[in-house]
């Protein structure tokens, strides 16, 4: 009698590896080649399609390789954001390359190297959207939330002008660090806010830790934002001959200094307290880390396109200006951060 045939998938497969140079090799030689491949930079998840109304839901996801070195401001280049004028949002920007997508290759491949991966990989998230469609994707996929042991987020950190070369942390009321929760002024039903609002607001903590057991590595790319509501003002400093105010010129350096921070030590400590414990590092509350890492952005500070002025000749003082690094090491806020993620 004949014998049974195989399946076709099957039958491809082994026949593949029969065939192949790389799977022929030793396992031992095998494992130094998985490994040496899934030690790549941190993977961004980017949004590629969003449900209409609100809560706003990202249907699909898409993956691209994010070097470490690169700024905040090249994740959001990179993202494209629901918008509220079409029913099914889906993004005009080509497909970006999958960094993963070597993994499909195979059955055997993805067998052996898929411990391997998790182990090494680190996935980025920006934006709410992305990391609430982490738990929705379908069995199919290979990034699981319950294998993943290192993650990054892109954080904002909202500081108020002090002066004319120095900043605060701000710890105005309603003032949202972390993530953007869209409009910061209370609860607000649009679509963006209220994703946010419905996704973390109305959920337990433990119910998103549950999907999360296995992470250890919490990496954080922090960038500066100006506050909403302190821009630039002109003085008065008198008045015209038609009685008009008049009135003085903004501090506008040619060439300005870095800014720095003139927060003590008690302050910092207070503000990082309290940073810690918003969305989305209030996730990770109670459970220590291994590896904590910050790594703050310095070159340049985020405009708050809220932020304008009376006059439309006049600019934010956060305009051209950075941030003085060694100010920043100083004031401990780093060692302060790391410290409470991996103390907790």
């Amino acid at each position: 009698m004949p014998k049974p045939r195989k399946g076709k998938g099957k039958y491809v497969e082994e026949k593949i590896s029969q065939s192949s140079p790389l799977l022929s090799l030793l396992p031992e030689i095998r494992y130094m080649i998985w490994k040496a491949a899934v030690a790549m930079d941190p993977i961004l998840l980017l949004g590629r399609a969003y449900t209409s109304g609100a809560p706003i839901q990202a249907l699909s996801l898409a993956s691209t390789s994010l070097p470490p070195s690169s700024p905040p401001s090249k994740c959001r280049d990179l993202h494209q954001y629901p918008s509220s004028k079409s029913k099914t949002n889906r993004s005009k920007k080509p497909r970006a390359p999958t960094p993963l997508s070597w993994l499909r290759t195979n059955r055997q491949i993805y067998t052996e190297a898929r411990s391997i991966l998790y182990e090494h990989m680190t996935v980025h998230f920006c934006n709410v959207f992305t990391f609430n469609a982490l738990f929705l994707q379908p069995r199919t996929s290979i990034i699981h939330p319950a294998l993943l042991r290192s993650l990054s987020f892109c954080l904002t950190l909202v500081i108020d002008s002090d002066l004319r070369d120095g900043f605060r942390l701000s710890r105005a009321p309603g003032i949202a660090h972390g993530w953007e929760t869209g409009h910061g002024r209370g609860v607000c039903c649009c679509p963006f806010c209220f994703a946010n609002f419905a996704s973390f607001a109305t959920g337990s903590v433990d119910d998103v830790m549950d999907k999360l057991p296995a992470v250890r590595e919490l990496r954080l790319r922090i960038e500066f934002r100006c506050r909403w509501g302190q821009g630039n003002v002109r003085p008065v400093v008198g008045q015209f001959a038609n009685g008009r105010v008049r009135k003085g010129h903004l501090y506008r350096p040619r060439n300005p200094v870095p800014l720095v921070c003139v927060d003590d030590r008690a302050t910092v400590v207070e503000f990082v307290r309290e940073f810690c414990g918003l969305w989305p590092l209030k996730i990770f509350e109670g459970r220590k880390m291994e590896v904590a890492c910050v790594d703050f952005s310095t070159e340049g500070i985020k405009h708050d396109p809220r932020n304008e002025c009376p006059h439309p000749s006049d600019r934010c003082w956060c305009r051209g200006r950075n941030i003085d690094k060694e100010s920043l090491q100083m004031s401990g806020i780093v060692e302060e951060i790391e410290k409470r993620m991996l103390d907790r």
